[in-house]
């Protein structure tokens, strides 16, 4: 069982943006009580094929680009930037993947991705099949 840098095994899909690199899970959860402007969040519902409609309470934006995909806009540390919810969630599987080869000494090729507490997980694979290719790494849907 991994841990973050905050002792948590369950890591949050938070990611902050206010360094110049990103942050991850609870403490990016932290940052975003005091600068939600730099955090972007709730990666499940901007991975959802069946995503529609951005939260009114959510500090980062949902723009559309020329092939009609959703793309976050979000502050960091060097000015506004947009990304693709597949390009955050690979910034958290790096992330998690760097966590594993440190505790093991192994860096892994393949990647386990279970969607607990998700009935439609056909709903999310597209958006975690472009994250992982652009890690070079191999997904296992459990």
């Amino acid at each position: 069982m991994i841990t973050d840098s905050d002792g948590s095994t369950k890591i949050p899909l938070y990611i902050s943006f206010m360094e110049k690199k990103p942050v991850i899970g609870e403490s990016a959860a932290k940052v975003a009580e005091k600068n939600p402007d730099f955090v972007v969040y709730d990666l499940m519902k901007l991975c959802s094929i069946n995503f529609e409609n951005a939260d009114p309470k959510w500090p980062f934006k949902l723009i559309k680009n020329y092939n009609n995909e959703i793309l976050v806009e979000f502050e960091t540390s060097n000015g506004p930037r947009r990304a693709g919810p597949d390009f955050l969630l690979a910034i958290v599987f790096n992330h998690c993947l760097k966590l594993i080869e440190k505790e093991t000494g192994e860096k892994l090729e393949e990647i386990g991705i279970e969607f607990e507490g998700f009935e439609k997980k056909e709903d999310f694979v597209p958006c975690f099949m472009k994250a992982v290719e652009k890690i070079n790494v191999k997904p296992n849907f459990l």
